[in-house]
């Protein structure tokens, strides 16, 4: 359990590090650019709203799979 615990905790990290790597890259491309700060922030909102949806995803089928996992082995 505590095994699983780690790895699900790994992975909220590399998501929480990749999420951090693009909101740096998108702010680098902001300035290049001198666009409009409101209309990135949208576009923003909407690429951050997509990859939370996968990573919502992704911890779902973290965690049933883990609750599977001990249904299983009682």
């Amino acid at each position: 359990m505590e095994i699983l615990v780690a790895r699900l905790e790994a992975t909220a990290e590399q998501i929480s590090g990749c999420l951090d790597s693009i909101e740096s890259c998108l702010a680098r491309i902001e300035s290049k650019i001198g666009c409009a700060p409101g209309s990135m922030v949208v576009r923003m909102d909407e690429a951050f709203s997509a990859i939370d949806r996968k990573a919502s995803w992704v911890i779902g089928l973290l965690v049933a799979g883990i609750l599977l996992r001990l249904m299983l082995q009682y």
